[in-house]
């Protein structure tokens, strides 16, 4: 009987949704600089900004179940792999209802455009029941969310403030529950000719 409920237990847990998404893995340039801006607002504003541990720019994301994880990292990495790495330009803050602070990108064609190649796995997703793939608008998430009565001080501020930096994109992380790191996708290298 116990053998029986062990087993039980772990379909249950390979037929259950998980959250994935698609997130570009930053560069340390940027890292650092995002370290930099997060230590001033914690020090001018305390826990009036909660800010995301790791502030992250979303390609896309999707439900899927456990046991499909296998079939999805490899086409994953397919996709990844015909996809040159490319240069991300952040700058200057930005805030919408309902994302109240994030990092603008200078060009943000390349991530659209990756993010689109993930599309390609909408319908397997769907015909397996589980939704498709959602490509959000990029940008880099700072804030999830901020308290109402010190919001517009936190964006006057931040609205004057400069954020500038650029780094290379070399691999896309696939993150399950709790952001955990499930997999990373490696960008294909760019090949420089030489014309002699």
């Amino acid at each position: 009987m116990e053998r029986e409920t062990l087993l039980l237990d772990r379909l249950l847990q390979e037929r259950a949704l998980v959250e994935y998404k698609l997130v570009l893995n930053l560069s340390r340039e940027i890292r650092l600089q995002l370290d930099e801006e997060k230590a001033y607002g914690l020090t001018t504003y305390g826990k009036a900004i909660q800010w995301f541990t790791q502030p992250m720019i979303t390609v896309a994301g999707f439900c899927a179940r456990r046991d499909m994880e296998e079939t999805l990292l490899r086409w994953m990495h397919r996709i990844c792999a015909q996809v040159e790495r490319f240069e991300l330009t952040c700058n200057n803050y930005g805030s919408l209802p309902g994302y109240p602070l994030f990092i603008r990108l200078a060009d943000d064609g390349p991530v659209r455009r990756l993010g689109e190649q993930f599309r390609s796995l909408d319908g397997w997703l769907r015909s397996n029941g589980t939704g498709g793939v959602t490509v959000p608008a990029p940008r880099l998430q700072l804030v999830h969310s901020m308290e109402d009565s010190r919001s517009l001080e936190v964006l006057l501020d931040y609205s004057a403030r400069t954020f500038a930096s650029r780094g290379l994109v070399e691999e896309v992380l696939l993150v399950g529950q709790g952001q955990q790191i499930v997999s990373r996708l490696p960008l294909a290298m760019r090949l420089n000719f030489i014309n002699e």
